[in-house]
């Protein structure tokens, strides 16, 4: 699965000071869960998965943006979540809430998709508790600063 960039920080990975809500797309199995696209298990351990990747986005000639062919992909909504799981067609998903924790580097897709270095998954019997942002917050608290600067020129 790659994503292709969204232009808020000039390509450039992101960063947020505090926990970002997602949401990961996850296949059942006969013993546990794994990613749909690659195939990875996913091991739940007290309600939470841990997943770390590195992340890596290249330049494509033809498209104007970079696409991210390395990182852990989630869904910045329920809703992106629930349309790109069905159109997918594949059988025995479920969708979890997740974390992008504070600090760690992750890029904002054109298609409702994330990319991150770092994603927490919860069961569906454990949440994520309250001390987060959205994306669409994120998006907002950026774009509040860089017009601030341009304010300040």
């Amino acid at each position: 699965m790659c994503l292709l960039v969204f232009n808020i920080n000039n390509f450039e990975p992101l960063i947020s000071d505090k926990d970002i809500l997602v949401y990961k797309v996850l296949k059942s199995k006969e013993n546990g869960w794994e990613t749909p696209v690659q195939h990875q298990p996913v091991y739940f351990y007290n309600g939470v998965a841990w997943q770390r990747s590195k992340l890596k986005a290249v330049p494509v000639e033809t498209l104007p943006c970079p696409v991210v062919e390395v990182g852990i992909h989630a869904f910045r909504s329920l809703t992106d979540a629930d349309l790109k799981a069905m159109a997918r067609n594949i059988e025995n998903i479920d969708v979890f809430s997740a974390i992008i924790p504070a600090g760690t580097e992750f890029y904002i897709g054109e298609y409702g998709d994330i990319a991150s270095a770092a994603l927490d998954i919860y069961d569906s019997k454990t949440r994520p508790g309250n001390n987060y942002i959205t994306v669409e917050d994120f998006i907002l608290e950026e774009l509040a600063k860089y017009d601030s600067i341009e304010k300040n020129d």
